[in-house]
């Protein structure tokens, strides 16, 4: 696991992680890339 996914064979940086609900159990991750 890094901090660089590659998308369409492109490795972006992860700039931002935003929990899904915000509060409570985090259920998934949103993932904010920089293009």
């Amino acid at each position: 696991m890094t901090d660089t996914p590659v998308i369409d064979g492109a490795e972006r940086v992860t700039t931002n992680l935003t929990p899904i609900p915000p509060t409570g159990t985090v259920m998934a991750w949103k993932a904010w890339c920089a293009a």
